[in-house]
């Protein structure tokens, strides 16, 4: 019973652990060009967002995801900020 006990809580440790490292943002994808996600009837394309601050904003949201990046040598876009991608001057 002891060692049964003893390798839950080793699990229970590890998962939190490794749950916890997953969660870290890559610290390199801000630093790559960022694109938005629109959404149109024929299916969802991915745009250059252009820069932080200066071309967009991320408003507050919990839920969706801002921008996306592509790392070198990857054919997908893999979020990097959180939040509702706001166009800086909407037409």
């Amino acid at each position: 019973m002891k060692k049964m006990k003893l390798g839950l809580l080793i699990a229970a440790v590890s998962i939190s652990i490794s749950g916890s490292l997953a969660s870290i943002p890559q610290p390199y994808c801000s630093q790559q060009e960022q694109y938005y996600k629109m959404n149109t009837p024929w299916g969802y394309y991915f745009y250059p967002a252009g820069r932080l601050g200066i071309d967009y904003v991320c408003e507050y949201s919990p839920v969706t995801t801002c921008t996306y990046y592509r790392p070198a040598g990857c054919d997908q876009f893999i979020p990097c900020q959180q939040g509702q991608f706001m166009p800086w001057c909407a037409w």
